[in-house]
């Protein structure tokens, strides 16, 4: 196997752990609130409230200086930008929780596919070791993590948000992207809170990147 092959093989296990992680915890959340009462969350988000959604990953982790939203619009790229440029401070017990669910997702792919996930990670993945696969997460997280407070704490000083028309028109074309066959089942497996989140990053992103 070549070495962008292997490569590209971890990039994928990592990116599908990643997305396995957050739909667990939609998944969870929306578990919750069906056991322990009617889920009447509203479709909405702003910054403050997409910051304070995401304490359950980053806890409380904050950014204390966000990078030049201007220089994050000219770099093309204002995710990474912010997340080189801004200055934080890590919840690093919360992260560590984080990338344990990293391991779980391997563990699960492992259980369904019919092996161990030592076999999964270093014959299927291409990683040296479990250890070297965690790494490779914490690293990965690390970055996910700082994006996501960045990106927030931008629409927070933007002023952008998601209305509940807006996250209504949109909630059809984000339960495709994400794999859910309808509207009803995306909003039970992952809330509407955690969907107007991502609606926001997105919508923030695309306002940064606009010329």
């Amino acid at each position: 196997m070549s070495g962008n092959r292997k490569n590209g093989h971890k990039t994928l296990a990592i990116i599908l752990a990643v997305i396995a992680s957050i739909v667990l915890l939609g998944i969870i959340i929306g578990v919750v609130m069906f056991k322990f009462g009617h889920n009447d969350e509203k479709g909405a988000a702003t910054g403050a409230s997409a910051l304070e959604s995401f304490k359950d990953i980053a806890g409380e982790s904050f950014v204390e200086t966000l990078g030049d939203l201007k220089e994050a619009k000219k770099s093309g790229e204002p995710a990474k930008y912010l997340a080189e440029n801004s200055v934080y401070i890590l919840d690093d017990e919360a992260i560590e929780i984080y990338v344990e669910s990293y391991i779980t997702a391997a563990e699960s792919t492992a259980q369904a596919t019919g092996t161990t996930v030592e076999k999964l990670i270093v014959e299927e993945w291409g990683y040296e070791s479990i250890d070297a696969y965690r790494e490779e997460a914490k690293q990965l997280a690390h970055t996910f993590i700082k994006e996501r407070l960045a990106v927030y704490e931008a629409a927070k000083s933007r002023g952008v948000k998601i209305t509940e028309s807006e996250y209504k028109e949109q909630l059809s074309v984000y339960a495709v992207k994400f794999g859910y066959a309808t509207a009803v089942e995306f909003e039970y497996a992952c809330t509407p809170a955690s969907i107007a989140n991502e609606m926001l990053y997105d919508k923030t992103l695309n306002e940064l990147s606009a010329n």
